[in-house]
């Protein structure tokens, strides 16, 4: 990690995007905005729902996000880390 961090601190130039406005840096940008908005409303429906549902973490939820992905937490970090990508780094 640290080595990443160092590796994108000394050459942004290579990873990230210039603020040019044309039509795939818009459509990436929108994508991305989209993703980061998804994943965090399916976070936050299933940490409600399993709030809501499963007072000790004793029963299995099937229903809501948890019908569609076992673990819809990982599914929502997912698309928010994808949609940061797309919003900031190149193609």
């Amino acid at each position: 990690m640290f080595l990443a961090f160092v590796i994108l601190a000394t050459l942004p130039g290579i990873f990230f995007r210039r603020p040019n406005h044309n039509f795939m840096n818009i459509i990436s940008e929108i994508f991305g905005f989209s993703f980061v908005l998804l994943g965090q409303l399916i976070r936050i429906s299933a940490r409600g729902l399993k709030a809501e549902n499963s007072q000790n973490g004793n029963r299995l939820i099937k229903k809501g996000p948890y019908s569609l992905v076992r673990n819809p937490m990982y599914l929502g970090i997912v698309l928010i880390s994808l949609g940061v990508v797309l919003i900031l780094f190149k193609w």
